[in-house]
């Protein structure tokens, strides 16, 4: 055999070897019964979250806002679109109880909930008065302002508001896309920020539900990742084990992943990002958390991506989300984005995968 018979050979057999794991990866299948404390040394801030010195700024009791809290009843919305029907909670300002995809079937034929169950205190906000006193927040809160249900538009927004101080409130809208798998989230601070702490957390607790019938093959790809300077920080913890990773400086996006589905919360303003700390615990099943700390006086807005890990919806979101997906070695990665974007193509005219790989390892 000549070099060249050779390395079509050497070619065919990376393209066999690989390929599997790239249609496992980036292909959730549709509508099928199937199985389916590191610092960023760039822009880093001294941690002033945790501080105990008492400030001797003007100190104002907040209107008891566990009082308030309790004021009203838990309410439940349902936003529905084309793509997910979201089950929306006033606790904590607007908490996503349940989220299902309608294109996606678990293994029970029901439409795939990627909210854990029992995990559903997602999209908590934490601040602390001007003593370093936690207030609480994790109650119901009043729904200011909801979609007519008549509203034809491509954006359905829900308000939520809470007296922290008298005649004082924080706000906090989350606004839903009906032609993507994004929500759009706003917080107000402006009346009490002169009266609280200037850091925030803004968190994504629990992570995501196991969508699959094999959850133990599920879990292998169960982890936590942040964005920083172009580069990826992973945490993913062993059984019986727990692991918390603190990241200083601006902030790309962080997300949590199964194997077919992530969520992710991408800052509007990266740099307005103090820090993210992310954690994980393994101990009677796997879990994520995933928090961002920003200043009460920058802007305080993200975008929310709970939905399928598809190449091209993620890439869309143009914030390098992608990067969380598997393209092996870096040397690697813009072949294997090659034959991805070589398959895909094919594939809009060969209905089939597997005629697909057939086809493209004669033609390789």
């Amino acid at each position: 055999m000549d070099k060249n018979t050779l390395l079509a050979f050497f070619l065919i057999a990376l393209v066999l070897l690989f390929t599997p794991k790239y249609m496992e990866t980036f292909a959730p299948q549709p509508l099928t019964n199937k199985e389916t404390t590191f610092e960023n040394p760039k822009n880093t801030k001294p941690d002033t979250l945790t501080l105990n010195k008492k400030q001797d700024q003007q100190k104002t009791k907040y209107a008891g806002s566990q009082t308030t809290i309790n004021k009203f009843k838990n309410t439940t919305n349902t936003i529905e679109t084309d793509l997910y029907i979201a089950e929306v909670s006033s606790v904590n300002g607007g908490s996503i109880q349940g989220f299902l995809l309608k294109d996606f079937l678990a293994p029970d034929s029901q439409k795939v909930n990627t909210i854990s169950q029992n995990k559903k205190n997602n999209l908590e906000i934490e601040i602390q008065d001007l003593n370093g006193d936690a207030i609480p927040l994790n109650g119901n809160w009043k729904l200011a302002e909801e979609p007519s249900r008549n509203n034809q538009q491509n954006i359905q927004t829900l308000v939520y508001q809470l007296e922290v101080f008298k005649n004082k409130f924080i706000k906090k809208s989350l606004s839903f896309s009906s032609d993507n798998y994004t929500i759009e989230i706003n917080l107000d601070f402006s009346e009490i920020r002169d009266l609280i702490f200037r850091d925030v957390r803004f968190s994504w607790k629990g992570g995501l539900a196991t969508t699959e019938k094999d959850s133990i093959d599920d879990k292998t790809y169960f982890k936590v990742a942040v964005y920083q300077g172009k580069e990826i920080e992973e945490l993913k913890v062993k059984e019986g084990q727990n692991e918390t990773k603190k990241l200083n400086g601006s902030t790309g996006w962080g997300a949590i992943r199964t194997k077919y589905f992530v969520s992710a919360l991408i800052p509007k303003t990266p740099e307005t990002i103090r820090f993210a700390e992310v954690s994980g615990k393994n101990l009677n099943q796997e879990e994520y958390d995933l928090s961002f700390v920003f200043d009460i006086f920058q802007k305080s807005s993200f975008t929310l991506y709970l939905g399928p890990l598809e190449y091209d919806k993620i890439k869309s979101l143009d914030v390098d989300l992608d990067e969380i997906m598997d393209f092996g070695w870096s040397f690697i990665r813009p072949i294997s984005k090659g034959v991805l974007f070589t398959l895909k193509k094919m594939h809009d005219y060969i209905p089939n995968y597997g005629v697909v790989l057939i086809v493209f390892s004669l033609l390789v």
